[in-house]
């Protein structure tokens, strides 16, 4: 920790987390990433109102795609999917190149049963990382839910041939 003046720096891994006064007090940026990987945790850990109420706080102190994501994917836990796909949207529109943002909203897209939605967003995904095994396998279940056998059988496909060492379920 490094000490400025009545401001003291912390860092971790090179990247500032927090700044404080003497007191201890904390405010500024830090505070919103701190919020960030609180609720981060929080949806790690299956609590999800704690981490949508965390993820707020960070919001409100800086709006980042990676807020909106963690949020989204506190709500979509929640089988909250109309304020999942509205996070997923804004993380979206912060980073356009999220391919997990995409894929996630995908799946929001598909628990409401509107499989074109989900496609579309599986394949943006898939447009941004070609090897993103997730994005195949959920465009392969949500063609397959369509009724769509040959296409879902395609992306199946493309999951195997990408790693075909993949033992774990996706």
């Amino acid at each position: 920790m490094r000490q400025y003046g009545k401001r003291i720096f912390a860092r971790s891994a090179g990247r500032r987390l927090h700044r404080s006064d003497r007191s201890g007090k904390v405010f500024g940026r830090g505070l919103g990433w701190a919020y960030e990987s609180r609720c981060a945790a929080y949806n790690d850990g299956k609590a999800s109102d704690y981490a949508i109420a965390d993820c707020t706080q960070a919001i409100l102190r800086e709006p980042t795609a990676r807020g909106f994501s963690n949020r989204g994917n506190a709500y979509y836990a929640k089988v909250d999917n109309d304020n999942a796909i509205t996070d997923y949207s804004q993380a979206i529109k912060l980073n356009s190149k999220d391919a997990s943002a995409f894929n996630n909203r995908g799946g929001a897209y598909l628990a409401k049963g509107q499989h074109d939605r989900a496609i579309a967003d599986y394949s943006q995904a898939i447009q941004l990382n070609v090897k993103d095994l997730h994005a195949f396998n959920n465009r392969g279940n949500a063609y397959y839910s369509n009724g769509d056998n040959e296409r879902a059988i395609a992306d199946y496909n493309q999951v195997i041939q990408i790693d075909p060492k993949t033992l774990a379920p996706i």
